[in-house]
């Protein structure tokens, strides 16, 4: 009966083990590492493929903390001032938002505006 416990204790270590951590190879020999619980680390841009087409790459890390990136149509922008999110308030048109949404304008409509 002992053996049997021992047995089945080893197999669910070993088996739990391996799904904490994994490393597996890639076609073209670039390493990749995930970690269940974790962080996914990779040597190259990942590729997707799918009906749409092939998507490769991430989002990149923008240049200025606070501005929001998107896409343009070819490629995402990430140095915009257009959209400025300091971690509480949001900016339309202007890097220092007052209030949770600060929208900058010329225009001549300051308050009171309905819908």
């Amino acid at each position: 009966m002992k053996r049997i416990i021992l047995t089945i204790v080893f197999c669910l270590i070993f088996v739990f083990s391996f799904l904490q951590y994994t490393v597996f190879q890639i076609p073209d020999s670039r390493k990749v590492q995930a970690a269940i619980g974790g962080m996914t680390t990779t040597d190259a841009p990942p590729t997707i493929r799918g009906a749409s087409g092939t998507f490769t790459g991430l989002l990149p890390d923008g240049a200025f903390a606070g501005v929001t990136p998107y896409w343009n149509g070819a490629a995402w922008v990430v140095t915009s001032g257009n959209i400025f999110n300091n971690g509480g308030s949001v900016g339309i048109g202007t890097t220092e938002p007052a209030y949770l949404l600060d929208v900058y304008t010329n225009t001549a409509a300051e308050e009171g505006i309905s819908g």
